[in-house]
This record gives structure tokens, sequence and C-alpha cells, in this order.
């Protein structure tokens, strides 16, 4: 009975053994660091006049020819907009409105890194983003 029951147990551990076939891992977005304002502290912080939204971003990676590309569609709550630290080619830097929360960076090519959205009517490339109060 003892033989039976190792016998089983040794067939049991050598069927648990796993495979070589997995789940493909999606590749993240890594030359592209997240890009939201992180000093944000939440509706009426830390005045009621100028406050900016805690949002929770998801990033996506997308493969495409020619680059690999990093994107997110930032939902800015109702009462707000998204803002772009951007220096919008004067070399001030300032945030600026932007027209909507669509955003995207090269993982590969010339501009890697690089985070770009429609930033007062045109494609410009920036560095932090926030969902300010209207």
């Amino acid at each position: 009975m003892l033989i039976f029951l190792v016998f089983h147990f040794v067939e049991a551990i050598f069927a648990c053994i796993p495979t070589q076939e997995t789940e493909p891992i999606t590749p993240k977005c890594s030359s592209c660091s997240p890009v939201y304002e992180t000093g944000c502290m939440g509706y009426n912080m830390p005045t009621t006049t100028d406050w900016c939204a805690i949002v929770t971003v998801t990033y996506t990676y997308t493969p495409g020819l020619p680059e690999d590309m990093c994107t997110a569609n930032v939902i800015c709550p109702a009462g707000t907009k998204p803002q772009y630290l951007s220096d919008n080619g004067y070399g001030m830097t300032a945030y600026v409105d932007g027209d909507n929360g669509a955003i995207s960076c090269d993982e590969t090519g010339y501009a890697i890194g690089q985070w770009g959205a429609s930033i007062g009517g045109s494609e410009d490339t920036f560095t932090k983003m926030r969902c300010q109060v209207v």
C-alpha cells in the first residue's frame, strides 16, 4: 500500500511540471517615462481656483512601422482640461492648454522618449501633463 501511495505521489509531482508553452508577455513602455504630473493633490488642493486632478493613466505599448509607440488617452474629469508643460518653441517652459488627452511617445526611432500631443492647435512635444481646473 505504501509503495502504491509513493508511486502516485511521484506521478503527481511529474504531472505538475510546467511546459515551455507560456502566454506571450505584452511589452511595456520602457523608453517613455510616465508623464502625468505627480504633484497634483486633487480637488480644491492647494486652492479652489488652482488645482489639478489626480488621474490614473494607462500607458499602452503599440508596435508599429517605422516606430513602436507608447500611447495613452488621458480623460480629464469634468471641470478640468488637459495642460502640457512645453516650451512651444519659444524656449520658455510653461503649462499650455491642450486640445485633448491623446498623447504618444516614440519607443523607437529618432524621437525616442519624447512625448507629443496636440497643444494649442498644433502637434508639439511636452515633458509633463496635468488635468487643470477650468
